[in-house]
C-alpha cells in the first residue's frame, strides 16, 4: 500500500508527498484503516480533509474506520463530513517475438513512425487504447507480414491450448480498430487530465464529466452501428456511476465554485440542463450551503467567531475597563460580533460569488490567481487552499512502482 499526501503551500505551489509504503497482512477495510492510521500518527498528522481511494469493495470499510477514528481526534475540518472517497488484437504478441521480420515489413511499406506496437496490459487502464492506436499506424506492415511470413498465419491456428483463434486481422477488423480508437480516445484524454498528480485536478472534474456526457450522447446517434452500440452501453454505465449528482461528494462541486472562471452559475447551468429543475435547484443550494459552511469554519478557526481579527486585535472596539452595567457590555459585545461577522465573513463569500468571472485562457493558473487575490479574499483563500489540493484519482500514486519509468530512487 502506498499512502500519499497532497497540499498547497503558502506560496501557492501544489505538492504531492509519498508518506510511506507498507505491506498489509490482508485486504480487510479495518486492517487497511489501522495501517493508514498508524502512518498518519507517525507523521503527526491529525487532520484528514478528504480521502481518495479506488473503487475496491474493501475501501468502504477503510473509509468507515478512518471516519470514526478522525472524529475521535476532533481536529478534522467540519468533523470529517466530507472525508469520504471521491478508475485486442492477436497480432501484437506475434510481433513481440519476431520483431526483426516485422521491422523489415515496416521498412518495405515505408512507414515513417518512430514508435512501435505495444502489448495490452489487463491491469493498466490505458493499455487497450495505446495498443490499438499504435497498431493502426502499422496496418500496412501487418498486411505485408500476412503475405510474406507463413509463420504469421500459422500463429493464429490455435492459442497453444488447442483452441482455434479467429485468425489475423482482415480489412473489416482494421475498420473496427479505427472505430475503437476514435471511441477510446475520448476516455483516454479525459482520464489523463483526471489522473494528474503534479497539478490541480479537483477543479476540472465537472468539466470532464460534461464533455463525456455530451460526446457519449452524440456517439449514441452515430450512423456507425458498432460505435453507436458501444456508446449506448458506455452511456448506461456512465449514468449508473455519475448520473445521480446528489450522491457525489459535494467538495468536488465546491472546487468548481472556487474556480473564478466558473463559480456557482456554471454549476447551476449544467445542473439545470441535465436534471429536473427541482433537483438542480436543490443541488445548487446544497453546494452553496457547503461552500458557506466551509468558509464559516475557517472564520471560527481564525478568531472571527470571538471578535478577533487575523492579527489577534479586537474587532469590536469595546473598551476593557470596568463598566457600571455588565449587561450592557454583554449586549454590546454580541452586537459588535454580529456586525463584524457579517462584514468579515458572509460579505466576503457573497462578494466572491457576485464578482465577474475571470476570462478563460490556455495560460490561466488557478493557484496563481488565488495567490494574486489573497489580500482580497483573506479567509476564503484558506478554503481554496484545502479544496483545490484534493486529488481526483489514486492511479498516479500507484504508478510510482510502474516499470515504465523510475520514480523512486534505489533507497
Amino acid at each position: 500500500m502506498c499512502l500519499t499526501a497532497h497540499f498547497i503551500d503558502d506560496d501557492w505551489q501544489y505538492h504531492k508527498r509519498i508518506l510511506n509504503f507498507r505491506q498489509v497482512p490482508n485486504h480487510k477495510g479495518e486492517t487497511i484503516g489501522k495501517v493508514v492510521e498508524s502512518l498518519l500518527l507517525s507523521w503527526g498528522i491529525d487532520k484528514i480533509f478528504t480521502l481518495t481511494v479506488d473503487n475496491a469493495t474493501y475501501n468502504s470499510g477503510t473509509v468507515t474506520y478512518l471516519d470514526r477514528i478522525t472524529k475521535e481526534w476532533g481536529a478534522s475540518i467540519l468533523g470529517g463530513e466530507f472525508a469520504h472517497e471521491m478508475l485486442c488484437t492477436h497480432c501484437e504478441p506475434y510481433c513481440d517475438g519476431r520483431y526483426d521480420k516485422f521491422k523489415a515489413c515496416v521498412e518495405k511499406v515505408k512507414i515513417a513512425s518512430k514508435g512501435c506496437v505495444c502489448l495490452d496490459v489487463p491491469i493498466r487502464w490505458n493499455s487497450t487504447y495505446m495498443m490499438l492506436e499504435n497498431a493502426e499506424k502499422f496496418q500496412r506492415a501487418f498486411e505485408r507480414l500476412r503475405v510474406n511470413d507463413a509463420q504469421y498465419i500459422h500463429y493464429f491456428f490455435d492459442d497453444g491450448n488447442g483452441k482455434k483463434i479467429l485468425g489475423p486481422p482482415d480489412f473489416e477488423d482494421w475498420d473496427n480498430v479505427k472505430v475503437f480508437v476514435k471511441f477510446l480516445k475520448l476516455f483516454y484524454e479525459v482520464t489523463l487530465r483526471f489522473f494528474g498528480s503534479l497539478y490541480v485536478t479537483s477543479n476540472v472534474f465537472f468539466h470532464e464529466l460534461c464533455v463525456m456526457k455530451i460526446e457519449l450522447t452524440n456517439l449514441c446517434e452515430s450512423e456507425d452501428p458498432l460505435l453507436s452500440m458501444m456508446a449506448k452501453d458506455m452511456h448506461e454505465k456512465f449514468d449508473k456511476y455519475w448520473g445521480d449528482i446528489e450522491k457525489l461528494n459535494l467538495m468536488m462541486f465546491v472546487a468548481i465554485v472556487l474556480d473564478p472562471r466558473y463559480k456557482l452559475r456554471f454549476l447551476n447551468f449544467w445542473f439545470t440542463k441535465w436534471n429536473p429543475r427541482a433537483v438542480a435547484k436543490n443541488m445548487t443550494k446544497k453546494v452553496k450551503k457547503t461552500f458557506v459552511r466551509m468558509y464559516e469554519y475557517y472564520c471560527d478557526c481564525d478568531g472571527y467567531s470571538n471578535g478577533q481579527g487575523q492579527d489577534g486585535s479586537s474587532s469590536n472596539n469595546v473598551e476593557t475597563r470596568p463598566v457600571q452595567d455588565p449587561h450592557a457590555l454583554v449586549k454590546s459585545i454580541c452586537k459588535m460580533h454580529l456586525a463584524a461577522d457579517s462584514l468579515e465573513s458572509k460579505l466576503e463569500v457573497e462578494r466572491y460569488l457576485v464578482d465577474c468571472v475571470e476570462e478563460d485562457s490556455p495560460n490561466f493558473c488557478i493557484l496563481n490567481w488565488w495567490k494574486v487575490n489573497s489580500s482580497k479574499y483573506r479567509l476564503l483563500l484558506k478554503v481554496a487552499r484545502d479544496v483545490l489540493a484534493i486529488p481526483l484519482s489514486t492511479v498516479a500514486f500507484e504508478s510510482a512502482c510502474s516499470t515504465r519509468g523510475r520514480v523512486l530512487d534505489p533507497f
